[in-house]
């Protein structure tokens, strides 16, 4: 157990270093405060040793920032990041009682150009929403964009993986909602960055969650499940 605390806070270590402040780029990405779980236990038994962070950052503008959340129908939805074959450790496996070898392994250089691009892309009012791809991965990440504001979508995640490995493998990377005017703006601004993102589908009027012509969500019944899953899971 102490030997998984230190490596997590090695990691932390060297994405704090290897991803500088965007404006001050001398300086790593500051941490200003944390904790750490070692004793924890649920029902099941003990809970990972957790080292969780504070990070501080600045918002140049307030008036400029986005949620997560879909905000209109017929948008644009593209993805930041290629998925790869990284589903050891996801919630996917977890479910499935497995762990797999393949764990998220990041090029801190690249994620440090994703966050770079994707923030002088607020900064420029080019997107209606964004999200990060985590826990879950692309799949959770674009379902809990449309449950807010039930905005369906359809959307076709490229790849040669199983489809499995496309749609929760918990590779990096982000979701953005767009409008077709700014798409031009868009790719100048990842190209400066060298960043690799595909247009992925849109958002649509209907109350359906559909991915890669195979999965077919009702959007209300998927909330319902999402919010409340802690609920069901302690009672």
């Amino acid at each position: 157990q102490m030997w998984e605390f230190v490596e997590a806070v090695r990691g932390i270590s060297d994405a704090s270093i290897g991803i500088k402040l965007k404006e001050n780029q001398d300086h790593p990405t500051p941490i200003i405060a944390g904790n750490v779980s070692f004793y924890n236990e649920s029902k099941s038994g003990a809970i990972p040793p957790s080292p969780i962070v504070s990070c501080l950052g600045r918002i140049n503008n307030v008036e400029n920032t986005i949620s997560m959340s879909f905000k209109n129908e017929n948008s644009i939805i593209l993805m930041v990041g290629s998925r790869k074959n990284e589903l050891g450790g996801s919630l996917y496996y977890d479910i499935h009682g497995k762990l797999g070898a393949n764990v998220p392994s990041p090029n801190l250089d690249e994620v440090k150009n994703q966050i770079y691009a994707i923030t002088d892309c607020i900064e420029e009012r080019l997107f209606l929403s964004c999200h990060d791809i985590s826990d879950g991965g692309v799949a959770v990440a674009i379902s809990e964009m449309t449950f807010k504001n039930n905005i369906g979508c359809d959307v076709m995640i490229p790849g040669n993986l199983a489809l499995e490995k496309l749609l929760f493998s918990e590779t990096g990377g982000f979701i953005i909602e767009t409008e077709q005017k700014h798409i031009q703006k868009i790719k100048n601004v990842f190209k400066a960055y060298d960043i690799d993102y595909h247009n992925i589908g849109k958002t649509s009027n209907s109350d359906r969650i559909r991915f890669n012509n195979t999965i077919n969500l009702d959007l209300k019944e998927a909330k319902t499940l999402w919010v409340n899953g802690l609920r069901d899971k302690i009672k």
